[in-house]
């Protein structure tokens, strides 16, 4: 969108203005001014809160006046080694800490060395909470002391020095830089999205081209040209020839050189992943966050790993292992993009960019902040919406609904007492998010646990695009991670990755009612019969085919199929559903032997899911803007019956 190109370059100009504003003689001349007014205050101030309210008046006052923006925090709780609870910093600005005496209390080297100790370990105490660069200052308006904190230990120490314009402006500086470590939309969109022809998501979106392009190991190749199913990019389409025109140029900006048709999927498959990678990084540290109040493995220590350990944790994340051991099933589910990690696909450069990630990341602070509110879902969308061109959003069909208007669509058609809600086209979640806090709303009064039932019970959403339905299920958790118990017992997040316009068939085969669907690789068809009873306990179903997926990646036929086998009702075990199930287990374990596999197991157990939602009361979304000419034709097909009725 233009207003939010503007909007960014805004941002960008600002920091530039106010840095080039710090570094002007002019600006010198009026902090001159400045800190002698605040060492006339603090000579004669009768108290420590005293020497705090002249210097805040004084040094904030000439920062405001040239916009120049800081989050300040005072009195706040610190975990230290000397206070029973809590120690209480005078002030912080972001990885700032100021430390405020009286003149009286900085007189002797034993006051000095209090004061210091006080104040290194508060900084100690914020490092053990979230390990980064800290700076602290210490100052009775006439002297002061700086200290730096990183790795566990001070880096370094300056002696008690006259507070001069010298010592202020270095304080000034590291508050405006050391105060942008909130995670928020603006800066997201400055750390990875500036400049615009040199940014980390591009630079590293060049790489992963090169390697799509150059060098994609059979696996890869697999996930890209599932995933190009769904990315038909309508070229032929001559009505929007312009579009598509312009659609090329936005990606030949981007990769930097000429691009043919394919090589159109490969940047998109290629910026998609770029994205990815981000949300779940920030998914992984949020979550861990939400719910044990540090990382479960820290940046800082992921960026001192080689690159195998790197791998390792990547391919761990991206197969959603981590979450799974920690009772959640499907936030992360290996998808499209986790091609990047497999062992054969790892390189040199894609460890230099995540590492170039991980670094950004850590140095943002309080990160759980914006999750507590209900920006989460501005962060991820504003990030994505900087990151892909408008043309090519356009070209997809994508067009984002604001919030005030989800809520207005939602109070227009809600039905009275309770009811289920279903967004069958969700995107990142605008409807899904409103619909939860209505059911927290009508739930106020009950118990945390309550609430978490009845929001997983009513609140559900279907997507065909990957992507939407990882920032969906991210913004999902976010929502209610206040509910949910610190350890859950296998938590499912009901946003699916389907197709709300091709559902699977309900069928009868020998009096046993069972689905039918039929999944178009670009290997060989899948075709899937299952008794319908083995899907209905949706949860059950997620962990079965986990466990069996397991199998087919070992290429165990006997164990994958005696693991549907040993969950079927007896009385359902006839001979026709028994070779239907081992027909569907060694079509996988042959895609599993020609290195088309590793997806599959769980793509069938969404699709499947999608017939075991129940009924709505309402069914609520912005479904995506394609003409039905642009459908690839046997999709059409096979979906014209629905439309027609």
């Amino acid at each position: 969108m233009k207003t939010l190109a503007i909007q960014n370059k805004v941002i960008n100009l600002k920091d530039k203005l106010h840095q080039a504003i710090l570094d002007s003689p002019d600006f010198r001349d009026l902090l001159t001014d400045t800190v002698s007014c605040i060492t006339n205050y603090s000579a004669t101030a009768k108290n420590e809160a005293s020497v705090e309210s002249y210097f805040e008046i004084e040094l904030y006052g000439l920062l405001k006046m040239f916009d120049i923006p800081l989050k300040i925090e005072k009195e706040v709780g610190v975990d230290t080694r000397w206070h029973i609870g809590q120690g209480r910093m005078d002030s912080r600005i972001g990885a700032v800490v100021i430390e405020y005496k009286h003149p009286d209390k900085l007189k002797t080297d034993g006051d000095i060395k209090k004061a210091a100790t006080q104040l290194t370990d508060y900084l100690d105490g914020l490092y053990k909470n979230r390990e980064s660069f800290y700076y602290g200052f210490l100052t009775d308006g006439l002297h002061c002391k700086e200290i730096t904190f990183e790795d566990k230990q001070v880096t370094s120490e300056s002696a008690l020095t006259k507070f001069g314009v010298v010592e202020a402006l270095r304080l000034i500086k590291n508050m405006v830089l050391l105060s942008k470590t909130a995670l928020s939309p603006e800066n997201l969109i400055n750390d990875f999205c500036y400049p615009n022809d040199n940014n980390l998501v591009y630079n590293m979106s060049k790489t992963f081209f090169k390697v799509l392009k150059n060098d994609p190991k059979r696996k890869t190749r697999m996930l890209k040209t599932e995933w190009e199913q769904i990315f038909k990019l309508g070229h032929k389409d001559k009505s929007q020839q312009r579009m598509i025109i312009q659609r090329q140029k936005a990606f030949e900006n981007i990769i930097g050189e000429n691009l043919t048709v394919a090589d159109q999927y490969t940047a998109l498959f290629a910026l998609q992943t770029s994205y990815a990678i981000i949300v779940k990084l920030i998914a992984y540290r949020i979550i861990s966050e939400l719910r044990f109040s540090k990382p479960l493995k820290g940046y800082n220590s992921l960026l001192k790993a080689d690159e195998t350990a790197l791998r390792i944790f990547c391919e761990s994340l991206e197969d959603g292992e981590i979450f799974r051991d920690l009772g959640i099933i499907n936030l992360l589910e290996g998808d499209f993009f986790s091609w990047y990690s497999a062992s054969e696909q790892w390189n040199h450069d894609m460890a230099n960019h995540i590492k170039q990630l991980l670094e950004v990341l850590a140095r943002y602070e309080n990160a759980d902040e914006v999750f507590k509110t209900k920006k989460a879902i501005d962060l991820f969308q504003r990030l994505y919406e900087t990151i892909m061109p408008q043309v090519v959003r356009s070209s997809l069909g994508e067009f984002y609904t604001p919030a005030w208007l989800t809520a207005h669509v939602f109070n227009s058609v809600k039905p009275d007492g309770e009811w289920r809600g279903l967004d069958p086209c969700c995107g990142s979640g605008t409807f899904v998010l409103t619909m939860i806090d209505a059911v927290l709303s009508e739930n106020t009064n009950q118990t945390k646990k309550h609430q978490l039932q009845q929001v997983l019970k009513r609140v559900h959403a279907i997507d065909l695009n990957p992507l939407a339905v990882l920032t969906a299920r991210i913004n999902y958790f976010i929502r209610i991670s206040q509910l949910i118990p610190e350890r859950p017992s296998h938590l499912q997040i009901p946003i699916y990755l389907g197709d709300a316009c091709y559902v699977p068939e309900n069928i009868q085969v020998n009096k046993v009612e069972c689905l039918k669907y039929q999944i178009k690789t670009a290997e060989k068809q899948i075709d899937i019969v299952i008794p319908r009873s083995l899907v209905r306990n949706t949860q059950k179903f997620s962990e079965l085919m986990t466990k069996y997926e397991r199998y087919i990646q070992k290429e165990d036929y006997d164990s994958g199929l005696q693991l549907l086998l040993d969950n079927i009702r007896k009385k359902e075990l006839k001979p026709v559903i028994v070779g239907e199930l081992e027909k569907l287990t060694k079509q996988l374990v042959d895609l599993e032997k020609e290195k088309w596999n590793g997806i599959w197991a769980r793509i069938i157990n969404n699709f499947l899911i999608t017939a075991e939602l129940g009924r709505f009361e309402i069914i609520i979304g912005n479904p995506p803007l394609i003409d039905w000419k642009n459908l690839p034709s046997g999709y059409r097909d096979r979906i014209k019956s629905l439309c027609v009725d």
